[in-house]
């Protein structure tokens, strides 16, 4: 099953899409951010990954802020820190072959 293409605030998002390197981009503050609301970067994320709610590619997304608890910047650690302690059932198991259970 090849996923439909999505864009959220002009950004496409695409079974390509590198999530993780899209989050850390994300919670760095250079990527997303298009609404008022938006005023820390981890805003536009859970913005997001709502807007995604019940698709893969929320799962996708939650798997890249997973790997930006390993960042070097501990400001997008502390955030991807923060997105797991507001959503702690935010990652699903991932199967054998990638792709989210839901």
């Amino acid at each position: 099953m090849v996923l439909a293409a999505r864009t959220i605030d002009g950004i496409e998002l695409t079974e390509r899409t590198d999530f993780a390197d899209l989050a850390h981009r994300a919670l760095l503050g250079t990527a997303g951010g298009a609404l008022r609301s938006d005023c820390f970067p981890l805003d536009w994320v859970l913005r997001v990954y709502h807007e995604l709610a019940g698709s893969p590619y929320a799962d996708m997304l939650a798997h890249g802020v997973a790997a930006c608890l390993a960042a070097p910047e501990p400001e997008v650690r502390e955030q991807a820190r923060i997105f797991f302690e507001a959503l702690p059932t935010a990652i699903p198991p991932r199967p054998a072959d990638g792709r989210s259970v839901r």
